[in-house]
């Protein structure tokens, strides 16, 4: 009811104003009464008329320093630089201490590119100020730093506007994308633990130390501080969504699914992304209904989301569902040609239809979009042994290592070796991965499922294995001498 009230009250100050214009009859107003009516003109992007509303306030109140800031402000956003600094020159001479002249002034010269000068007003403003205000010149330079692309600068501005004041919004709110940049996450974990401790209530400090612990894979942490932000916001999605992933990629999928359900439970608005991680989860599960009936509904939601194909379409070819995830993964394709994941999804897929001409061209097609993706090599090296192409196969690895560095290329090349004859120049290779890589030692009969029958690779492989276990027995012992010690 309070904001009909100013609304309406707002309103009948600027029909009686437009009509003393129109009557040429410009009476006496208050300051606020100026104040009211340029805030609203510039609200409606009328600056013409906000300049107007300033001219005639200075008519009447020539010595405020205020409407000469608000003079210079409008000035700025039409691009009249110099005929602002004039005016903030003016304002200056009534009210030195006003920060606003010096934030307006740095703006300029920012503005200009003239960014020295402009760091140079501001280092000035620090010496005028403190508190809250001194915050605002902090976020100055951070605009400055961010002109210049300088964001580790960023980062370090906005940590002292929140040190100064654990209550400023915008530098909670711009600082996320600061350390996102700068990967400045232990930092930010140290700055928002403060930040916290001094404003416990603050969702946007609590989120952003949750986002930083994630960041750092310290998901149990970052799942305690998003139940923060989520007990003190019951509306803020994002925290949803990401305390839902840190439960999923801890392999906790019921909890992850909890998160979700949760948000819904809020009256979060249902959502295509919602759907979909939820359908992710009874994927992993086994539930594969339950995870289709979910991505059909994001689908429902978001017909134009690429994404959804795909993950059905992944979800047909774990159920052996080939031609069904083929027109899935085509979809996809058509709807986004340059993802290489939806190139090798469906790639594989026609290597299960034996169709070898199409299955080469995505498969290789999804290489050429996603380079330094090694898994997406290794795929490819593997369908060309599968399909007696073993020179072809020693290429791609070739040419993968050019652009990524996977030790399990190694077992792929002594599957392409041996199924050549190459026995030799197999067998030294496979001793040098069994010693640096033996965790991926299966890639090589996933390569040629041929060599389990090989009696030497079979009597190597478990001699590294018993030797892999006996170095564990004895760390293991070594742990527990030193716990009894």
């Amino acid at each position: 009811m309070r904001r009909n009230n100013t609304e309406n009250d707002t309103m009948l100050l600027v029909h009686n104003y437009e009509a003393m214009l129109r009557n040429d009859e410009l009476g006496f107003l208050a300051p606020s009464a100026f104040e009211q009516l340029v805030d609203y003109y510039e609200q409606k992007q009328d600056l013409s008329k906000a300049l107007l509303v300033v001219e005639h306030a200075l008519s009447q109140y020539a010595y405020s320093s205020t409407f000469y800031i608000r003079n210079a402000h409008l000035l700025i956003e039409i691009g009249k630089l110099d005929e602002a600094i004039l005016f903030l020159d003016k304002a200056e001479l009534y009210d030195s201490s006003d920060i606003e002249i010096y934030l307006l002034r740095s703006e300029i010269f920012a503005e200009k590119g003239d960014f020295s000068t402009a760091e140079e007003v501001l280092n000035h403003a620090k010496t005028l100020v403190s508190g809250d205000e001194l915050s605002e010149v902090y976020l100055a330079f951070a605009s400055i730093h961010e002109r210049k692309e300088r964001y580790d600068k960023v980062f370090y501005s906005l940590r002292d506007a929140l040190l100064v004041n654990p209550k400023c919004k915008e530098a909670l709110e711009r600082i996320w994308l600061a350390f996102e940049v700068t990967q400045l996450y232990k930092e930010s974990i140290q700055l928002h633990l403060k930040v916290v401790d001094e404003e416990p209530y603050s969702h946007l400090a609590w989120y952003n130390l949750a986002h930083a612990y994630y960041s750092t894979q310290e998901y149990e942490n970052a799942i305690d501080s998003y139940e923060f932000v989520m007990a003190i916001d019951e509306k803020f999605e994002y925290a949803y969504l990401d305390c839902g992933e840190c439960y999923f990629l801890m392999g906790m999928y019921e909890k992850a699914i909890d998160c979700y359900e949760d948000a819904l439970d809020n009256d979060i608005k249902p959502t295509d992304t919602i759907y979909s991680l939820m359908g992710a989860c009874f994927e992993k599960l086994g539930d594969y209904d339950r995870a289709k009936e979910l991505y059909l509904t994001a689908l429902e939601l978001n017909p134009e989301n690429d994404k959804l194909y795909f993950f059905l379409g992944g979800l047909y070819a774990l159920l052996d569902e080939w031609k069904k995830a083929e027109n899935l993964y085509k979809k996809a394709i058509e709807m986004r040609s340059g993802e290489g994941d939806y190139h090798l999804g469906l790639g594989l897929v026609y290597a299960q239809l034996e169709k070898q001409k199409e299955a080469n061209e995505h498969l290789s097609a999804a290489c050429d979009l996603a380079p330094d993706d090694c898994e997406k090599w290794v795929q490819y090296a593997i369908f060309l042994i599968h399909v007696d192409l073993p020179e072809s196969a020693l290429a791609v690895i070739e040419e993968a290592t050019m652009y990524c560095e996977n030790k399990g290329l190694n077992y792929c090349k002594v599957a392409a070796l041996l199924t050549l004859g190459n026995r030799k120049e197999g067998l030294a290779l496979l001793h040098h991965a069994l010693e640096v890589d033996y965790a991926n030692h299966t890639l090589l009969f996933a390569s040629n499922p041929d060599l389990t029958q090989d009696a030497e690779i079979v009597l190597l492989l478990d001699a590294i294995k018993a030797r892999e276990e006996q170095g564990e027995r004895k760390e293991d012992r070594g742990t527990r001498g030193e716990a009894s010690a």
